[in-house]
C-alpha cells in the first residue's frame, strides 16, 4: 500500500487524530514544562513512551482540553478531600457531644439543666456552640 505524499503519520496529534499546523511535542522542553506527559497519564488510559510508533504531537485544541480537564480533576479530587475531612470533624464532633451527653445526669429545675458536678461542656454553651456550627454549615 502506497502512502500519499500529502500524509504524514507523525503530523497527526495524538490526542484526537487531526492534522494542526499549531502542535506541541510531548517531549520537548515546552511539552515537559506545561508537564504534558505527566497530565495525559493522569488523565486518560493511554501509554505514551518516546520510543512508540505512534506520533508524538498534540494540537492545541487538544492542550487546552488537556489542561481544563486535569485542573477540572485536581479540583475534583481536591473536593472530595476536603468533604472527607469535614465529614470525619462533624462524626468525631458529634461522638464528642454524645459521649458528654451519655455522662451527663439531667435534672430540670425550671429553665437550668445541671449535670454532675456542674462543669461539663454543656454548661460551658458546648451544645448550643455545636448545634450553631451544626446547623450553620448542614446550610451551606
Amino acid at each position: 500500500m502506497a502512502m500519499n505524499d500529502d500524509f504524514n503519520f507523525a503530523e497527526l496529534c495524538r490526542l484526537c487524530s487531526l492534522k494542526s499546523n499549531h502542535q506541541l511535542q510531548i517531549f520537548d522542553k515546552e511539552g515537559e514544562q506545561r508537564q504534558l506527559l505527566f497530565k495525559i497519564r493522569s488523565c486518560i488510559p493511554a501509554v505514551i513512551t518516546k520510543e512508540d510508533a505512534l506520533p508524538k504531537n498534540i494540537c492545541q485544541r487538544c492542550v487546552y482540553k488537556l489542561d481544563m480537564f486535569y485542573e477540572f480533576r485536581v479540583s475534583c479530587m481536591t473536593t472530595d478531600t476536603v468533604l472527607k475531612n469535614y465529614a470525619d470533624s462533624l462524626k468525631h464532633l458529634a461522638a464528642s457531644v454524645n459521649q458528654v451527653l451519655a455522662r451527663a445526669t439531667w435534672f430540670t429545675t425550671g429553665s437550668k439543666c445541671l449535670t454532675n458536678g456542674g462543669d461539663s461542656a454543656l454548661n460551658k454553651g458546648g451544645l448550643k456552640v455545636w448545634r450553631k456550627a451544626h446547623v450553620g454549615i448542614s446550610q451551606w
